[in-house]
């Protein structure tokens, strides 16, 4: 009986801490709601770390995995004194690491308990996002529509849609991640979950087809597309995508794409296509991200202020995964990135961890051209490995 009610207790906890990464902007909600989402992130991160020091021994995945988010946000911006504050800072690192501390803690625990608590945190915000987006299906803009703030105190007209987590793109990064948990759930917990994951895959496909989410509908597809073509794969030929396969194939396609896109090689396959071969201005943001990482390559810019990264690149961020953590974070970031991910544990080599690798070549194809460090949830994908075993 005291099991059960400490597993109850600990699958409440879980829910509401996962929910405040699951973080609404501040339009949808308000600034003072968004200032207590921001509040709970912080004490919940401060207090599961603490935790996991006391009751658990450091494993070498989150060890590179919060140097990561160290070097990306706070050391960075230390290094080379940029002009973005304190808070900033602090509050990006303590997320980040209170994120993928939260999932180890959990796991460590039950790890039933924390992919359930993953899953019911995400399809409750989720569900909020859905609703935003019915209730403002036909405005153009969606919760943000008319001029928006953009720079020196300019507005301009919104020519995205913005719902209650987010815009429609950058959505993918909440989503991909939340069907691939519910996905394993439910093969490996409950059959239910797949029912879940089949009702918002619907949902998710229709509103970014609707909306014209050309990045997210692409990544999203791409994820169904190869999750089917593993599974075939494994199946009638016993060949299995491995998670160190699936990010050499990320990070190398994403390099591609820079490259192809730097020397003009895919300008002008868009040319013959008819399409725009900037690639909606990527071609300059990125030689423009370059130019900076060059003059500031071991520890990158740090974070800065919008109107300082605007008058850089003349966007907001880079749109491309590796250019952006090297831009921010630098070379010390980058390896850290990549020392976290290829320490997945994926020793089963099954029809499951073929799904979870289609989710993490999903990933980086939609990270390659947009990417938000401040949304840490899709990291989960890379604890979901371990639930390819036949132990529960």
């Amino acid at each position: 009986m005291r099991t059960k009610y400490i597993n109850l207790l600990s699958l409440v906890f879980g829910i509401c801490a996962f929910s405040l990464f699951f973080t609404p902007q501040s339009y949808a909600v308000g600034v003072l709601t968004y200032r207590i989402f921001e509040i709970g992130i912080v004490l919940v991160s401060i207090s599961i770390t603490l935790l996991y020091f006391l009751c658990y021994k450091l494993d070498k995945q989150w060890l590179f995995f919060s140097s990561f988010y160290v070097f990306f946000y706070f050391t960075s911006s230390i290094l080379s004194q940029s002009d973005g504050s304190i808070y900033a800072y602090i509050f990006g690192t303590a997320k980040g690491i209170g994120f993928i501390t939260l999932v180890r803690f959990l796991f460590n625990y039950n790890k039933k308990i924390m992919l359930l608590a993953f899953c019911c945190a995400g399809c409750m915000m989720c569900f909020f996002h859905f609703i935003s987006i019915f209730r403002y299906f036909n405005v153009v803009g969606g919760m943000r529509h008319g001029y928006i703030p953009y720079a020196y105190g300019s507005t301009l007209p919104t020519t995205q849609n913005w719902y209650f987590l987010t815009y429609d793109n950058e959505s993918i990064f909440y989503f991909l991640p939340l069907i691939c948990a519910l996905i394993i759930y439910g093969l490996v917990y409950s059959k239910y979950a797949l029912y879940v994951a089949v009702i918002y895959a619907a949902l998710i496909g229709f509103s970014y087809i609707a909306k014209g989410a050309a990045t997210a509908t692409v990544a999203f597809l791409c994820f169904v597309i190869l999750a089917a073509l593993f599974l075939l794969l494994y199946k009638h030929k016993s060949i299995t995508i491995s998670c160190n396969l699936a990010s050499i194939i990320g990070i190398a396609g994403s390099v591609a794409l820079i490259l192809g896109i730097g020397s003009g090689l895919f300008s002008r396959i868009a040319i013959l296509l008819g399409k725009d071969p900037t690639f909606t201005g990527r071609s300059y943001i990125w030689s423009n991200s370059i130019k900076y990482i060059c003059e500031s390559p071991f520890w990158g810019n740090g974070i800065e202020q919008t109107t300082t990264i605007i008058a850089k690149l003349n966007q907001n961020h880079c749109h491309n995964i590796i250019l952006q953590i090297l831009y921010t974070g630098g070379i010390f970031a980058l390896i850290f990135f990549i020392l976290g991910i290829f320490s997945t544990s994926d020793k089963n080599k099954n029809a499951l961890s073929s799904i979870v690798s289609a989710a993490v070549l999903a990933f980086f194809i939609a990270a390659s051209l947009d990417w938000y460090p401040s949304i840490p949830v899709p990291f989960i994908i890379f604890y979901l490995f371990p639930y390819c075993s036949n132990n529960k």
